[in-house]
């Protein structure tokens, strides 16, 4: 059973003594099922966690009209079920971190309150907010982090606040421009006075400027003064970071609001000033009558217009000594309830459902008691709505496999319908995959049609009124298709998947065995030839699509040769993925192993997932937990562009044109417009700078390269053959190439090249992959910036790289220099090294890193190396801090430290200046 409370031992009751004033309430007159909880009226100074314990079922709560001066920080934690939260008409001056995890809270009310500060993480784990009002409090500036914060809110009121206009609005002033800024009209600026009154969404960038700040060379340093007529209320900003009290390194902030610095070397348009103007409250509170009085209204409704058949409600609210009785009446004749019209919260709420035409009219709110009466007179419109009616129908198509086709379906009604698309009754999602719906979903697009498509259609316009849908077929014509039904049954595809399980892994034993003989490594691309099996998970996601399109292939060579269909009735540019049956699709996906989904974390560990990053990126984002995880396929942001629409990339067929045009040959681009006879040095900066970027380049991707040089079908070695054969993809060389000028005679005038290795779907949705199957490339590590180069991308990696023997939070080494630095652990477990001299008796092994590239020039490993310190040096700061930490968490907390935004992004994109 689920309970209404509605707190009586709180409320405010004619007596002739004043009520008695209650600091919190008492969790123990509530039921633990408590579904609405109203407080109102209560002189409530303070909400704590304690006083809303055990209310885990609690949707609604309604604490306006009291005292309440303070929220207690995560307040929210012990309310889980929360939706709606009003705290109006109060007394809180300050908001700070209202929930420590994601919370869903739909409304939010705070408005008629003196609120001057929201803190950067007032907000930040709240990301479903429908509404969320702060009109009338005393804001003054919106720091970033709440402006990020605000963009997931639905409906934000921020009306009636002194806004201060300089610079540190500006994240504010974008998301006003990304919103529609007509809704911001009645925010504007109080400070500085040459804005005040102004819009704050009608101003422009340069509009948003700080305060001039001056120095004055005095003993110990130079005195930064702010130039202001209030020198007590200044803020500082140094480097796009607000000073605090007390000294941060040689800056030291005085009583008087200005600064001292202590250093000779500094720059002034370092520092920036704004200045907290004093604000006063200039609310009227509403205050309820001690002695007799009549009534007054506190809320009126207003002139309102609703669409056919909605549900409209209505609020009329008043104070009086007595309180007032609420009535309501429409053209003159009171309003009884009724299945029609529910009254709610003593007749101050009415709800009339539906809302129909003969509804239309003049309505009164009536507020009465012995003293007096009120009335609030409105009117009530009706916009007219109509069903949704289908005005350009889709057409049935009849197409062969490849093509390209594309499916219109527009409609009319009021409100505007929304269309929907299904394909064999199954409603296709808007997504850019095999199926491509409009933004306007209007159209409906198959880049490339297969023979799974064959199938009947329809879309749908749905309103609040009505729905009308529309059918229609798309047929797949395929010449001689009962010739090739006929001719593939269950036993010869398991025969075709098990040659090409056979060819598959003939060719990575023999690319394994070329590794194992060969006589030395002499460069970097034997290097990461050499790393490709080191990750066994992805080289076995890799081995089940290359069976399966080896397979096809097999299928391909089978029907041409059986078959001996004429030549104008071969397939020439479609993969004969498209040609096959549903069923011979999911029989050839589940031999070749290409249907194993992903073990997937339900992110339910909110104590562990609200501190620290997974090792494979899963539960990173909790609004979408699988993006950005290790060894998944890449997420596509548009359609691929195949050469036969599934998996031979462009320029597959050297003699097809393009545009009327055969594609360039990469290798002339590359030397002739992008190549450079002279390598000069920056006149700033080293090239440290690049090794920067590559280190953090190789933080967010790493494509998987194909498991095998040798070709599937034919066992050569890539490098000895220059045709385009799975997975050799490699580079012609054209007659004027400077290579032919330093190796004269060339059997195979080619720069080898093996395509990115071919990975199954992610399993997220069967529906989708069953239909469409692309060839996909996987990303090995997470794409988030967070050190997976140093900590790695997996759990068995994570763990190979700490020091496992001692619980003190460091990453492991074998070796230190001569100074006792460690060097990085080496590679144990491949049978590889990286001996550049193989004639000295010193085997050097590869070292061992959380990304295998690290191996590949000298740099990147001394970037490496200096991470590995840098870790087990915070590591070691935090051990002694906290002698009985967990291992755990002296492992993760060093990965924190956050370099790119702070320090590399300003040399590379510049400082915002105001």
């Amino acid at each position: 059973m689920r309970f209404v409370s509605s707190s009586s031992s709180f409320s405010s009751q004619p007596s002739p003594k004043p009520p008695a004033r209650r600091t919190d309430p008492d969790p123990r007159t509530h039921s633990a099922d408590t579904v609405t909880l109203d407080l109102r009226d209560n002189h409530i100074r303070h909400l704590s966690r304690h006083s809303l314990k055990g209310l885990k079922h609690l949707e609604t709560l309604i604490a306006t009209d009291n005292e309440i001066v303070k929220l207690e920080e995560n307040i929210l934690d012990h309310l889980p079920s929360l939706k709606r939260l009003y705290l109006g008409r109060s007394k809180i001056a300050e908001i700070n971190s209202l929930a420590s995890r994601i919370h869903r809270l739909k409304v939010l009310d705070l408005h008629l309150n003196g609120i001057s500060k929201l803190s950067e993480k007032a907000f930040s784990n709240i990301r479903s907010l429908d509404r969320l009002d702060l009109d009338q409090n005393l804001i003054q500036t919106i720091y970033k982090e709440t402006a990020i914060d605000f963009k997931h809110v639905g409906i934000l009121k921020l009306d009636k606040n002194p806004f201060n206009c300089d610079c540190r609005l500006t994240h504010f002033h974008h998301l006003l421009l990304s919103k529609d800024p007509s809704e911001f009209a009645a925010v504007i600026c109080h400070n500085p006075p040459h804005l005040r009154d102004r819009s704050v969404a009608s101003l422009v960038r340069h509009d948003f400027e700080c305060l001039t700040a001056f120095q004055e060379e005095v003993e110990g340093g130079f005195m930064v003064t702010c130039k202001t007529d209030y020198p007590n209320q200044v803020i500082w900003i140094y480097d796009e970071e607000f000073l605090n009290a007390g000294v941060v390194e040689h800056i030291e902030l005085l009583t008087n609001g200005s600064i001292l610095i202590r250093d000779d070397d500094f720059d002034l348009d370092d520092f920036r000033c704004s200045v907290e103007y004093p604000t006063r409250v200039a609310k009227k509170r509403r205050a309820l009558p001690r002695n007799r009085g009549e009534p007054q209204f506190t809320l009126a409704p207003r002139d309102r217009t609703f669409r056919e058949g909605s549900s409209v409600k209505l609020n009329c609210e008043a104070i009086g000594n007595p309180r007032p009785r609420i009535t309501w009446f429409f053209n003159g004749r009171q309003i009884e309830e009724s299945l029609k019209h529910e009254f709610q919260k003593q007749n101050s709420e009415m709800t009339i459902y539906p809302f129909l035409k003969h509804d239309e009219g003049r309505y009164s709110c009536v507020a009465s008691n012995q003293y007096g009466r009120k009335e609030a007179r409105f009117q009530l419109r009706m916009t007219p709505s109509s069903s949704p009616r289908i005005t350009d129908a889709p057409i049935s198509q009849s197409v062969k496999p490849g093509s390209h086709v594309t499916f219109r379906c527009r409609a009319v009604g009021n409100p505007k319908p929304r269309i929907s698309w299904f394909a064999n009754g199954v409603e296709i999602a808007n997504l850019k995959g095999h199926f491509q719906v409009s933004d306007d979903e209007t159209e409906l697009t198959i880049p490339h049609v297969t023979r799974q498509d064959d199938g009947s259609y329809s879309c749908m316009a749905g309103n609040d009124v009505g729905a009308m849908t529309s059918d229609f077929r798309l047929s797949v014509i395929v010449a001689n298709q009962n010739a090739i039904d006929q001719s593939l049954n269950d036993r010869l595809l398991k025969k075709i998947v098990h040659e090409a399980e056979r060819n598959v892994d003939r060719a990575i034993q023999g690319t394994k065995d070329d590794i194992r003989n060969s006589a030395k490594v002499t460069s970097p691309h034997d290097l990461m030839r050499l790393f490709k099996f080191a990750v066994p998970r992805a080289a076995e996601l890799t081995r089940s699509r290359e069976i399966y399109e080896e397979s096809l292939r097999l299928i391909q060579k089978h029907i041409q040769q059986g078959l001996q269909l004429p030549t104008q009735q071969l397939f020439t540019n479609v993969s004969y993925e498209s040609v096959l049956s549903v069923s011979h699709i999911q029989t050839l996906m589940e031999l070749s192993g290409c249907q194993a989904g992903v073990f997937k974390d339900p992110c339910t560990n909110m104590c562990f997932h609200s501190k620290y990053r997974s090792y494979d990126g899963q539960c990173n984002n909790f609004d979408h937990p699988m993006r950005g995880v290790s060894q998944m396929p890449l997420i596509r942001l548009l359609p691929p562009v195949y050469d036969n629409g599934f998996n031979t990339p462009v320029g597959w067929d050297p003699t097809k044109l393009y545009n009327g045009y055969r594609l360039p040959n990469p290798r002339t681009v590359s030397y002739k417009l992008i190549g450079t006879e002279d390598i000069t040095p920056h006149f700033k900066f080293s090239s440290m700078l690049m090794q920067w970027g590559q280190f953090i380049d190789h933080d967010m991707d790493h494509t998987s390269m194909a498991v095998a040089r040798q070709t599937y079908s034919t066992g050569a070695i890539c490098n000895r053959t220059c045709e385009n054969i799975d997975p050799c993809f490699n580079i012609p060389l054209l007659p004027d190439d400077p290579r032919f000028k330093r190796q004269e005679k060339m059997k195979h005038p080619c720069i080898e090249f093996e395509r990115s290795a071919a990975v199954c779907g992610s399993g997220e949705t069967s529906l989708i992959f069953q239909h469409v199957t692309y060839r996909e490339q996987m990303n090995l590590i997470t794409s988030y910036i967070d050190g997976s180069g140093i900590y790695g991308s997996t759990e068995v990696d994570a763990l190979d790289l700490r020091d496992l023997f001692g619980d003190h939070g460091l990453l492991r080494f074998d070796i230190v220099s001569t100074s006792q630095k460690p060097y990085l652990p080496f590679e144990r477990d491949s049978p590889m090294d990286c001996r550049r001299n193989r004639s000295l008796d010193n085997p050097i092994r590869c070292f061992l890193a959380g990304d295998f590239r690290a191996n590949e020039q000298l740099g990147l490993v001394a970037i490496h190396t200096i991470w590995l310190r840098e870790h087990n040096r915070i590591a070691t700061k935090l051990l002694e801090m906290n002698p009985t930490g967990m291992e755990r968490r002296s492992t993760r907390r060093p990965g924190r430290s956050w370099v790119l935004r702070s320090s590399t992004s300003p040399i590379l994109i510049g400082c915002p200046r105001s």
